[in-house]
């Protein structure tokens, strides 16, 4: 019930699934979804467990294995970037989005899972640090050198949490864009960096999206203002009214992610 289940999250969300697709899709009756599932909640919460589980499985322990902080690092990074394939991350993302701010199972969970990898990963730049193998991070003058030369920039913050008290929580990772441009790229090379460019890193694995163009996912967000004139509110969700996903809005006046059928 969980495979089928996933891509449909993924494309659609929690409240745009129900459970009669479901079960259409996983080829049961809805009783036998009920047999195994209190409800569509408890199934979105098993789905995530399977992310979680297989997460571990092929990334996390294998980079246990690693001989110091940095190479951990590094076997987190690029088993990351293969496990993230286009029905795992899409259904975390989907998710994520949809539950952001909101006290539910699902978000909590979701919350659960993504602080328990970034304190691992705090934990291993710590330790590195500590051995001299990390240094502090590295200066504005890099971002400007590399973009001097030619060398495509593209955004790589990592799914963060939720709750506007964090620092890094989802939604706020908008920051980027001005210390991009703090950097030395334009309002719009920055604003480039965060969308198209992102998928021109990932060749044929790319998700279709990035760019509003024929064939692409719907993907995108309004502004109450001009992020070329200020780029600032890029970095302030109260600054963003609207999110479409997968041509579907899922934050604004019009989205329900109440989850009922």
């Amino acid at each position: 019930m969980v495979a089928p289940a996933r891509p449909l999250f993924a494309e659609r969300g929690f409240a745009g699934v129900g459970t009669e697709e479901i079960v259409r899709a996983a080829g049961v009756t809805r009783g036998a979804l009920y047999h195994q599932f209190k409800d569509k909640e408890e199934l979105a919460l098993a789905v995530l467990d399977w992310v979680n589980e297989t997460w571990w499985r092929e990334v996390g322990r294998p980079a246990e294995h690693e001989p110091n902080p940095v190479a951990a690092l590094l076997a987190l990074a690029r088993g990351h970037a293969v496990y993230c394939r286009p029905d795992v991350a899409r259904v975390m993302m989907a998710l994520r989005v949809e539950f952001s701010g909101q006290d539910h199972p699902v978000g909590r969970e979701i919350k659960r899972v993504s602080q328990t990898l970034m304190k691992r990963c705090a934990r291993l730049i710590e330790a590195g640090r500590n051995d001299g193998s990390i240094p502090p991070g590295p200066p504005a003058k890099a971002v400007a050198l590399a973009h001097e030369q030619g060398v495509i920039i593209a955004m790589g913050t990592d799914i963060a949490l939720s709750g506007a008290e964090l620092i890094d929580s989802w939604g706020r990772n908008g920051r980027e864009l001005p210390l991009l441009v703090e950097s030395g790229l334009t309002p719009l090379e920055a604003i480039q960096a965060a969308t198209f460019n992102g998928p021109l890193t990932l060749g044929r694995q790319a998700p279709r999206n990035g760019q509003l163009a024929e064939g692409y996912d719907a993907d995108l967000i309004i502004l109450d203002g001009d992020p070329l004139a200020d780029i600032t509110i890029l970095a302030d969700p109260a600054h963003i009214t609207g999110v479409w996903k997968a041509g579907r809005r899922v934050k604004g006046p019009s989205s329900d992610v109440t989850g009922h059928d």
